[in-house]
């Protein structure tokens, strides 16, 4: 069977964001209210963004619930964390309120192409 060839198109476009060049736009409402974009983003060092796939994923659910027990000390580095899905608000209001998820900040509703232009 030949191979998809739109699959293998979309594929080749996918490129993580390159070091010393600017990063792609990135923008998302978060849980709980408000509004989290990387050019608005003042750390006082650095913002640590934490993509995730979503609820489903059993993974990504102790990934977070060590960060969330760490926030207060990335925080005192200076480091801004704030952690990232494709999800819809209802389903990560749910991973935030199922995974204890009270420190971190949890955006939601990550376009699909703007996922793809960070390399995901």
């Amino acid at each position: 069977m030949p191979p998809d060839t739109t699959q293998a198109q979309t594929v080749a476009r996918i490129a993580p964001p390159v070091p010393r060049r600017p990063a792609p736009p990135l923008a998302v409402d978060l849980v709980g209210g408000g509004h989290w974009s990387l050019a608005e983003a003042r750390p006082a060092r650095f913002s640590l963004i934490v993509f995730y796939r979503g609820l489903h994923c059993p993974i990504c659910r102790p990934y977070l619930a060590d960060l969330n027990r760490r926030v207060e000390g990335f925080r005192g580095r200076g480091v801004e964390p704030v952690a990232i899905s494709t999800d819809p608000q209802d389903r990560a209001e749910e991973t935030v309120r199922d995974w204890k998820l009270d420190r971190t900040p949890v955006g939601y509703g990550l376009p699909i192409e703007t996922a793809r232009s960070w390399g995901l």
